[in-house]
């Protein structure tokens, strides 16, 4: 075994000319990697000064790096390690291209010019507590793990920790309190095991505070336990092997977006709940999830921009925004894809002027829950939506700040829609065109405005039809269909005299559509058989009108038509004649009224036309609707 030895002067051990003390004794530990304390450390100073440290505790930068470059032979079974506690390495530790060939665990050091290991091949690097002014690993290739477990990083460069294409077989720790200043660069870096930011707190100085764009860790990433990072979180096309923890995180964008992380790729779960906090926006578009995304009790703030974007992500299992989740900005689910239940379940949903939740062409293959307290200031949009199983409104409160409250044109809800249990919305709601298998709503439930153009329903809230046709009068503009499609509703049912009450008030309400001059035609047949749904009206008005003309006719024969012979006049049959519209009893071709028996005859003959007209309508609508 190699050792070697000096003879300190009176001064103590000086760093110039040969090694000092604590370089000797570093030398004869290093064969069996023992630890060598050199004394307590000052990195907790802010900031730390080289003054600070005694002689003894100075240690060479290229020394050190010629122990772990193999300078010197280690007998066989010994592992041959650097191992200090309590040093100041003087100078940048390595060099780029180097290969180091030992481990290097540095303790509660400080090491103020860095280290610069770019391109480099090392094994396990260990520098818990130590106050590092940056660190590079531009392209380099560790053999083991990295530990920076309650380290400080930065103050001398832009960047903290430049990482880019690391690769690593091992974990990286940056955890138990971490500290960086400046940010940290881990663009297309692969990690072989986890990625642990537990408790760490990030410091961009203006820039990103992680930037890790084609990040691929192997297992899981934490970034929760009181997790702060202070500038954009970057995990664009970034790929996490097991699941990704934000839980108690808070993320300040500081001006711009708190996570940008399109196109990331989670095996497992991503959680963002126990109190998550992101100041600015968070941004996923495209991410695909493997398991939940979770954001329960999560506060979201996008400054000015949506809260939450995540047009066309794609979440295996179920996406929970609830247990009091809450968003100042818009909520964007465009094309997003939820495997299992999208719940929104006492949420709060704030647009802060524009849309509070955005999801057309989103897809939930279970229920989707905005129920239980569910607000919403500023438009919710389920266009050509579609949900598998139960949406649920019940009780909640949607304010379209002058938009519409609720936009659903094309939505397809396989089972139930719920607008129940108190459920209030300031502004339209439109389901123009949306399919539903069965709505369930009340009537101190129903908005002053409806768009219900081209809905369908298998089944509705059985209430009568007098109660129905307020639900109707509500749309915004008239349309014939709202009004078939609950006739049919309750032709189904077998209560044909309410979908008879359904139509008469569809070819009502049509009329007032038109213009003053045009209705006479609508109003005459609505007067004299309801449309034809009113056949009786009909049959009472046609036999008031015998009645009458058969008492004029006794009374006042009219005079036989010309010489000829006659048959005997009937006043019964002759206001049969005159009333039905074809010439069948020959009684008023042969008779002439004169004078008020003239009058009363045309008078019977055009009643018997508009009746006539109106049954035929009525026939022919019938037929139309079979």
């Amino acid at each position: 075994m190699w050792k070697m030895t000096r003879r300190a002067g009176k001064g103590g051990a000086r760093i110039a000319g040969g090694p000092s003390d604590a370089e000797l004794q570093v030398f004869n530990a290093f064969p069996t990697g023992s630890l060598v304390k050199l004394g307590p450390g000052n990195v907790e100073d802010d900031p730390p000064c080289r003054e600070g440290w005694s002689p003894n505790q100075l240690v060479r930068a290229g020394f050190l790096s010629s122990l772990l470059c193999g300078a010197i032979e280690v007998e066989p079974g010994l592992v041959g390690a650097v191992n200090i506690e309590g040093a100041c390495v003087i100078g940048e530790l390595g060099f780029p291209q180097v290969t180091f060939k030992h481990r290097l665990r540095l303790h509660d050091c400080y090491v103020p010019d860095g280290i610069n290991l770019e391109e480099a091949t090392v094994r396990t690097l260990l520098l818990d507590d130590c106050r590092i002014g940056a660190i590079y690993l531009l392209g380099a290739k560790i053999d083991g793990s990295l530990r920076l477990s309650g380290a400080y990083v930065g103050g001398k460069d832009r960047r903290a920790i430049a990482a880019d294409r690391l690769a690593i077989t091992g974990n990286i720790w940056c955890d138990k309190g971490f500290q960086s200043y400046g940010e940290i660069g881990l663009s297309g870096a692969s990690i072989g095991g986890q990625l642990v930011f537990r408790d760490a707190h990030l410091d961009g100085n203006g820039e990103s505070a992680l930037t890790a764009d084609g990040l691929k860790v192997t297992d899981a990433m934490f970034c929760d336990g009181g997790f702060q990072a202070c500038g954009e979180v970057r995990l664009v096309g970034a790929r996490i092997g097991g699941q990704l923890h934000l839980n108690a995180a808070h993320l300040d964008g500081n001006g711009e977006s708190a996570l940008t992380a399109d196109g990331l790729t989670v095996t497992d779960a991503l959680f963002c709940r126990q109190g998550f906090q992101a100041d600015g926006q968070i941004q996923i578009k495209d991410a695909r999830i493997g398991g939940d995304l979770d954001l329960s009790g999560a506060r979201l703030d996008g400054k000015g921009r949506p809260a939450l974007s995540a047009d066309r992500a794609r979440v295996t299992g179920n996406m929970l925004c609830n247990e009091g989740f809450r968003a100042c900005g818009e909520v964007r689910l465009a094309a997003a894809s939820i495997g299992s239940q999208l719940n929104f379940t006492g949420a709060c949903l704030d647009g802060k002027g524009g849309p509070a939740l955005t999801a057309e062409w989103l897809t939930v293959t279970g229920n989707m829950y905005c129920n239980e307290g569910f607000r919403a200031s500023g438009e919710v949009d389920l266009s050509t939506a579609s949900i598998g199983g139960q949406l649920i409104f019940s009780g909640a409160h949607l304010d379209g700040k002058g938009k519409p409250a609720l936009y659903a044109q094309g939505l397809t809800v396989t089972r139930d829609m719920f607008l129940d249990e108190g459920f209030r919305a300031d502004g339209t709601v439109n389901l123009t065109g949306a399919k539903i298998g069965s709505l369930a709503d009340e009537a101190r439930a129903w908005p002053q405005a409806l768009d219900l153009d081209g809905l369908t329903y298998d089944d509705l809230t059985n209430m009568p039809a007098r109660k129905r046709l307020d639900w109707l009068n509500r749309s915004v503009d008239y349309a014939p269909q709202p009004y078939e499609q609950l006739a049919a509703y309750y032709r189904r049912l077998g209560h044909d005299e309410e979908a008879r009450r359904v139509l008469l008030a569809k070819l009502r309400q049509r009329r007032r559509q038109r213009a003053w001059w045009a209705r006479w035609w609508g109003w005459l047949q609505d007067w004299l058989a309801g449309y034809g749904y009113a056949p009786g009206r009909a049959m009472l008005l046609l036999a008031g009108a015998f009645v009458a003309g058969w008492l004029v006719f006794s009374t006042r024969h009219p005079v036989p038509v010309g010489p000829g012979p006659h048959p005997e006049f009937n006043a019964a049959l002759y206001t049969l004649d005159v009333l039905i519209p074809a010439p069948a009893l020959g009684q008023a071709s042969d008779f002439d009224p004169q004078g008020a028996t003239l009058v009363v005859a045309v008078g019977l003959h055009i009643l018997g036309w508009l009746l006539a007209i109106t049954v035929i309508a009525a026939i022919t609508r019938s037929f139309s609707r079979t």
